[in-house]
């Protein structure tokens, strides 16, 4: 996939930790600790990890209860949150706001809204018709 994410311009977990910001990053399912909170809800904290680095999900139960499912079936996920930057370990915490397997992101994300091309200058007209 390492083509699509230069399309999609993911931040490695590396970055993400150091800037503490990021749009989208993507990882590898690594594992998966499904908790009750106290009112009763189920949560998780899910570890990724990309060529970079890793990072823990904290995936609260509103989302974890749309996404437990594709926990299950999917093992490459994009990933929209925010970095913890209360958290000093070495380890990137995000704290995610939608999580979608990779192979689904063209068909099922509604966040994509936007697409831009970088089109050379000396394209072809012919080219551009069919692009």
């Amino acid at each position: 996939y390492k083509k699509q994410l230069e399309w999609l311009k993911c931040t490695d977990f590396k970055s993400a930790h150091h800037k503490k910001a990021f749009d989208v990053c993507c990882g590898v399912l690594v594992s998966v600790r499904e908790i009750t909170t106290k009112k009763g809800d189920r949560m998780a904290f899910v570890q990724v990890e990309d060529s970079l680095g890793k990072a823990e999900l904290v995936i609260f139960p509103k989302l974890y209860k749309k996404v437990s499912e594709l926990l299950k079936k999917h093992t490459i996920f994009l990933i929209k949150g925010s970095v913890n930057d209360s958290s000093s370990e070495s380890l990137c915490k995000i704290l995610a706001d939608d999580l979608i397997p990779l192979d689904c992101v063209f068909e099922d994300w509604s966040y994509i809204k936007k697409v831009s091309l970088t089109i050379a200058h000396t394209i072809h007209k012919d080219m551009l018709t069919a692009i």
